[in-house]
């Protein structure tokens, strides 16, 4: 599978040097998001399998940056990096049982901490007993990327599709394209 990620030139500098990427807490540029980020990281532990380095984040990358007709990041676009931040968009080759994929835009009921609703009719049951472990186990439903409905999920073909993996490793990257962010 072909996906992308954006990153800094520095954490390109070291997937050159050492041959290999891994995901840190450190670089969690927004620290609230960071219990999400927590959160990822069990899920790919029990749907993948447990990274080999005990302090190990999530390194997120696009399978799909807007829908299946636009799969790579668009680097005229703002929002990758802060503005003016020199960057690297790499283009990489990645196995099935190496990365997670979810909902882009059903991540943003995680990061929010929000009930990710099937329907109205369970949205307005849900509000009249909130719970968090019904929160959580909701937030499930960004690795069913098949699901749709008008209310909550588009479309597959439609989907910005994200995956997370454990580490980038140097002879996977098939393609690199430095940018400055706007």
């Amino acid at each position: 599978m072909i996906f992308w990620t954006i990153q800094t030139e520095g954490a390109w500098r070291q997937l050159n040097e050492s041959g290999i990427l891994v995901g840190s807490e450190k670089f969690i540029s927004d620290q609230t998001f960071l219990p999400s980020y927590r959160w990822m990281r069990r899920e790919m532990e029990t749907k993948l399998f447990q990274s080999s380095s005990p302090n190990a984040f999530p390194i997120w990358a696009w399978r799909q940056w807007e829908n299946a007709q636009k799969k790579h990041p668009d680097l005229r676009m703002k929002g990758h990096l802060p503005a003016g931040t020199k960057g690297i968009r790499i283009e990489f080759e990645c196995e099935k049982n190496e990365v997670l994929l979810s909902d882009f835009e059903l991540w943003h009921y995680v990061l929010n901490n929000w009930f990710l609703a099937r329907s109205e009719k369970e949205r307005e049951a849900f509000d009249l007993s909130p719970n968090n472990d019904g929160i959580q186990k909701s937030w499930k439903r960004i690795f069913d990327l098949d699901w749709s409905t008008p209310d909550y999920a588009a479309p597959k073909n439609q989907k910005s599709i994200q995956g997370t993996l454990w580490q980038l490793r140097m002879e996977t990257v098939k393609r690199f394209d430095p940018f400055t962010a706007r």
